[in-house]
């Protein structure tokens, strides 16, 4: 019994021993060593947390966006570009009870709104007040027939208050109406919105017995009722399969946008994986510093060979348990962060599923290294423990030419297809780069070292740059760092020009959309009427879907051949521009990028669902032209179908065309669900997806960059943790503070010109990778930068060296010589 109870006390006097031992190395003088550690491995968890997050979060602001939008709402019915009946009718809905708990039917349009003789333009939704509150989810007041409810947004717009009045345009017919109430901007009442009740309105506008009718239905699905099958179950039926039918949340839409950020996210995720993976190795280099001569001193006075291990271990899981709470905080605040830039209200959670595959992988890699140390140990001498820091130039050396050689064999022979063998290539340069930094600075250091001339550089900074193993770690932590910098610089830079050149190729000024009685009189009466240069037949639809490729694209346009270089800025040849004026048979001009993703080619039969009036058709594709988004695809459909098919008119306005101008157009067309569309801002409106998607993934750039300026001046302080004893000893030689300040200035430059040479040459090489690379994704867009942008960006990049190396010489002047050199 006692030997139990004494078997006990051994054992907590061990653990009692480990754990004071694991303080001693956490706290006092190691302190600010501790900390450095423990904010470095944030950064890292919180870097790792993004990697294995993002698609995830994107997805789900992407969500919540939608599901904001709609509310309570399932399915959207409403007309398309070319229904030639643009009312529904309700009454036979109640056919699919089944499917749905509540419908309700709005009539839905865009009007001049006119104050005090100023003019607005704005949405009207018009139902009842049983729809309005159930649609927009707000409690508001019943109305009376010549009373509206108005957004908040037109009311801050137009200076409009509850109890004001305005006049609505009805196409030749106008209607005064008084605000009861303003509305916070909600769902898809945002913007410049009115809502007035819709009995009365269709009244004016159609005649009496309009309770049934509309132009759009909002749907609540049954619980236990699947979206595809209510989409479905509408799309068969005779009278409402001639209508676009929704859902509010479009999973296809989403993914591809995810899909699309994920993928420019990884162009530079694969450089940050491996700089992710030497921040690792440099962290147990400087952490573990220490270690050696504490695992021999334990080991020479009887200690176990795992007990030193064991306490370093502890206080390393102990630092990463400890700084895994505060990164999942600072991801989740940055992900909401952006969710409320993008109006999203929503609370975005990490999900708990990626936070564990982040921690477990993190911990693998930690598990790896900690293992390799732990063998390595095993195999040394307790005495020579003490002296291991020197770095290994030899194995450097032939990793390097085995890196060269696998990249010329993989750009030579090229055993993969496009996609792979551009990650292999980003990865092969990204570790090539790490390795030659090196070697190259201790090239360097040895021809230095051949001067006849000694200087504290070549006696001192030239030996610990060439030999100690710490520095090199710290050397390619600062390569990497600096590379990703200056790529997501690039990435971003890139991204900001071709938008700017991809809406510089769009010439037109405006288009009257959703004509489904078009008549040849109707182009020369807005010739006639309005101060315009030219006036153009189209056939105009929206997001028209590839059937082979599953891929929805934002607009199809066709005009006359001889007619587009007015509108538009395209790039093609004589045999494409022959197949765009052909009536032979339908030809589809796509993006580039569909060659690269989907392996389309020239003379390919595609089918398009043009609309759900028009159905499918096929299209051969004429081929491909250089663009920087995927939102156009051009045809000759108007030439093949002639003029009855034309659904639009393309129109490029003079100086004098005004606000006044376009005020009328709407008041006189807008009761027929015309719509004048100002061509750049529906551009934009089609990049807002793209913007969005683009602006998220700049912020998780953005965070990138941070993450890694901290981590290059956090490094530059734990390499100074190593060399203190050095600096102590200079100081005791005699060296003063500007000797001193001299010899980390040419130390800082030195290492800044060759880690600059270095990543310009890498990047160089890398960059070009980017965009086959995307292919992996289920994506393509080209990314070119030039030499002088790169270098830019590089300079910019060095800067943060800058604060690093400044703390590095205040340190260095406020180094206790005698405590330092008494410990070391």
């Amino acid at each position: 019994m006692s030997g139990c109870s004494t078997g006990k006390l051994s054992a907590m006097k061990k653990s009692a021993f480990k754990l004071r031992l694991a303080y001693r190395n956490l706290t006092g003088k190691n302190i600010l060593f501790s900390l450095a550690v423990y904010f470095l491995l944030l950064v890292l968890l919180s870097l790792a947390l993004i990697a294995f997050s993002h698609r995830a979060m994107i997805k789900k602001l992407y969500y919540y966006q939608a599901k904001e939008k709609y509310q309570k709402i399932d399915l959207v019915l409403t007309y398309d570009e070319n229904s030639p009946v643009k009312i529904v009718n309700q009454r036979n809905l109640s056919n699919y009870r089944d499917y749905f708990s509540y419908y309700e039917t709005f009539y839905n349009f865009y009007s001049v709104i006119e104050s005090d003789e100023e003019v607005y333009y704005g949405q009207v939704f018009s139902s009842d007040m049983t729809g309005f509150r159930r649609v927009i989810d707000y409690p508001a007041e019943r109305i009376a027939e010549d009373e509206a409810i108005v957004s908040a947004s037109l009311a801050a717009a137009s200076g409009l208050e509850e109890g004001d009045s305005f006049i609505l345009f009805l196409g030749a017919a106008t209607r005064e109406f008084r605000i009861k109430s303003v509305a916070p901007d909600r769902g898809i009442f945002t913007g410049n919105a009115v809502f007035v009740l819709k009995d009365e309105l269709l009244r004016e506008i159609i005649g009496p017995g309009t309770t049934n009718l509309g132009n759009t239905v909002y749907f609540k699905l049954k619980s236990g009722v699947k979206v595809e099958d209510a989409l479905n179950a509408l799309a068969s039926d005779e009278e409402y399969g001639k209508f676009r039918v929704d859902p509010a949340v479009d999973y296809e839409y989403i993914d591809y946008y995810v899909r699309y950020g994920s993928s420019i996210f990884m162009a530079v995720g694969l450089i940050v994986f491996i700089a992710l993976l030497l921040v690792i190795r440099s962290i147990f280099s400087l952490y573990f510093k220490d270690f050696n001569s504490q695992y021999a001193v334990i080991n020479i006075l009887g200690g176990s060979r795992g007990f030193a291990f064991q306490i370093w271990i502890f206080q390393l899981l102990l630092l990463s348990v400890l700084a895994l709470p505060p990164a999942i905080g600072l991801c989740q605040w940055f992900f909401n962060l952006a969710a409320r830039v993008f109006l999203v209200k929503s609370h975005i959670a990490l999900p708990a599923e990626s936070v564990l595959l982040a921690f477990v992988s993190y911990l693998i890699v930690l598990a790896y290294e900690l293992v390799s140390r732990y063998l390595w140990l095993r195999r040394e001498s307790l005495v020579s423990l003490s002296k291991d820091n020197k770095s290994a130039p030899a194995f450097d050396r032939y990793a390097l030419l085995f890196l060269l050689l696998l990249y010329a064999v993989n750009n030579i022979f090229s055993p993969f297809g496009a996609g792979i063998k551009a990650v292999v290539n980003i990865m092969m340069l990204a570790a090539a780069a790490v390795l030659a930094v090196g070697l190259i600075v201790r090239l360097a250091c040895l021809a230095s070292g051949r001067v006849r001339k000694k200087t504290i550089f070549n006696l001192f900074t030239a030996k610990h740059l060439n030999n100690n193993k710490i520095i090199s770690h710290s050397l390619r932590v600062m390569t990497i760092a600096l590379m990703i910098i200056a790529a997501v610089l690039s990435v971003t830079d890139i991204i900001d020009k071709n938008s700017a050149s991809f809406r510089k190729k769009i010439e037109a000024d405006y288009m009257i959309a959703n004509i489904s009685d078009y008549k040849p009189e109707f182009k020369r009466e807005i010739s006639d009427s309005y101060p315009v240069e030219d006036v153009e037949e189209a056939v105009f639809f929206q997001n028209v879907y590839i059937k082979e490729y599953a891929k929805g694209v934002p607009i199809f346009l066709s005009l006359e051949y001889d007619n587009i270089d007015r509108y538009f800025s395209l790039e093609i040849g004589e045999e494409i521009a022959d197949k765009l004026g052909s009536a032979e048979r339908l030809y589809a001009l796509l993006p580039e990028s569909f060659k690269q993703i989907y392996g389309a080619a020239e003379g390919d039969v595609v089918t398009l669902k043009l609309s759900a009036t028009l159905g499918e058709e096929e299209f051969v594709v004429a081929g491909f032209y250089q663009t920087e988004y995927e939102i156009f695809i051009f045809s000759n459909y108007l030439a093949y179908s002639g003029e009855d098919a034309t659904n639009a008119l393309l129109f490029n306005t003079n100086p004098y065309f005004d606000d006044a101008n376009k005020a009328d157009i709407v008041k006189r067309y807008g009761s027929k669900m015309y719509f004048l569309v100002d061509i750049a801002k529906t551009v934009d409106v089609a990049f807002d997806a793209f913007d969005n998607i683009i602006k998220i993934v700049f912020w998780l750039f953005w965070f990138i960059v941070g993450g890694f300026a901290v981590v290059i001046v956090n490094n530059l302080l734990l390499a100074l943790s190593y060399l203190k004893a050095d600096y102590a000893r200079l100081r005791v030689l005699g060296l003063d503070d500007r000797q001193l300040t001299r010899v980390v200035v040419t130390e800082a430059a030195a290492i800044s010109f060759v880690v600059f040479v270095i990543a310009f040459v890498a990047l160089s090489l890398i960059i070009p990778n980017f965009a086959p690379m995307m292919l992996v994704f289920g994506y393509y867009k080209e990314l070119a930068v030039t030499g002088v942008a790169l270098l830019k960006f590089l300079a910019l990049g060095t800067l943060v060296f800058i604060p690093g190396y400044l703390i590095y010489c205040i340190r260095i002047k406020y180094i206790n010589i005698i405590d330092t050199i008494r410990k070391f």
